[in-house]
Formats: C-alpha cells, structure tokens, sequence
C-alpha cells in the first residue's frame, strides 16, 4: 500500500513539473491603440443601387480607438480581446442618403499565432489573427437610414451586428516593459446594417474594410 502511495506522489509531482514551464511563459499585457478605419457599405442592396440609379459609392475613412488584453497562452499562441470605437460609414457623390457617418463599439475576440516569437526572436514577434466581432451602431447615419427605409418594404435597419475579423500583427519589444506595435485587420459584418423584401428578392447592406492601427502593450502579470 505504501508503494501505491508513493506511485501517486511521484505521479503528481511529475504533473506539476511538466506543466509549470507552460505556465511559466503565459503572460498578460493590457494595451492602448489608434489608427484608421476605411468602410464601405456592401450587398445585395448597393449592387441594386448601383445599377438602377447610377449612385457611386466608395469607401470613407475615418479615426479607430481601441484597448486591448492578450494573453499569450505559449510563445506562439495568443488570445486577445478588444473594445474599441470605429467611425464607418460610406461615401456616394450621387445620392447623400448614402454619405453615411456610422459610429460604431466593436467588440472583437480573437486568436492569434505567432510564427515569429520570443523563442526565436529577441526584439520582434509577427501574429496572424482571426476571429468574430460584435458591432453596435449609433449616430445620426444610423437614424437617417431608418428614415428612409423604415417606413416601405418591411424594411430592416440594425445597430447590431455580428461580424468576422483577419489580420497580422507586428510586435517590437522596446524594453522588457514596453512593446509597440502595427496591427491591420480585415473586418466583414456577417448580418446586415439594413435588409427589406421586395418580390421575391431580398435586399442588404452591411459593413466592410479594413483597419490600420499603432499602439502599446504593457505586462499586467509576470
């Protein structure tokens, strides 16, 4: 019985020391960033736009802020989490109803792996990134929209949206506490901004581009 017991201990005791190196390398960095966002509204209702009225549409771009946590599970896999505001919108020349403002919170949950890392690396570590996001809209642009659309067709104008993000992220660690880096991301709103029924057709227009964005990381947890 006592060397069934001592099994277990030594069993243990391997355990522990097997896992306490993956431990050792998680770390916490908390980070603010700001960049810009370049949007541009796309669907089944632009296209229709487009062709039946002529109306030119391009991307808008306005400021993008965010905060940031990651956690880095092991030199080359990160979780990271964002709140960040992001002006969207559109841009038409022919049509004002579709020279859109949108501010938007955006929520992104991502992860991330870093081929580049500080097992092979001693300044530099380069991510790749992915994950789905939740948008909430407000602002006049939102509130125009609804006007229009709102009263005709059973139409649909949503604040929220689901969407999905993708990028690369590039770290350089300035000092055992401070890492700046680059960050650009492509985002697309899986459910539309606006959709109505018109036949048998269905028509939306949701949220589409990119971000480029610069900031810092600082440790949390050592």
């Amino acid at each position: 019985m006592g060397n069934l017991e001592q099994l277990r201990i030594s069993s243990l005791a391997f355990l522990i020391a097997s896992c306490s190196p993956v431990a050792s390398l998680a770390q916490t960095y908390f980070g603010i960033s700001a960049g810009l966002a370049n949007n541009i509204l796309v669907g089944s209702e632009i296209d229709f736009q487009k062709k039946l009225h002529n109306n030119s549409m391009s991307h808008r771009t306005g400021p993008a802020l965010s905060l940031i946590l990651k956690k880095e599970l092991s030199p080359g896999v990160y979780l990271k989490g964002e709140a960040s505001y992001i002006r969207k919108g559109n841009t038409s020349s022919d049509n004002l109803l579709w020279s859109l403002n949108l501010e938007y919170f955006s929520v992104p949950l991502k992860i991330g792996f870093q081929p580049l890392n500080s097992d092979n690396s001693r300044r530099f570590q380069l991510g790749i990134e992915f994950g789905p996001s939740l948008n909430v809209g407000t602002g006049q642009g939102i509130e125009n929209l609804k006007a229009a659309y709102a009263p005709a067709n059973k139409s649909k104008v949503s604040k929220w949206a689901i969407g999905l993000c993708a990028g690369s992220n590039f770290e350089y660690r300035l000092s055992p506490r401070r890492i700046l880096f680059l960050n650009g991301s492509w985002y697309h709103d899986l459910t539309p901004l606006l959709s109505y029924q018109a036949g048998n057709a269905r028509y939306k227009a949701g949220n589409q581009g990119w971000m480029l964005m610069f900031g810092v990381l600082l440790p949390i947890r050592k």
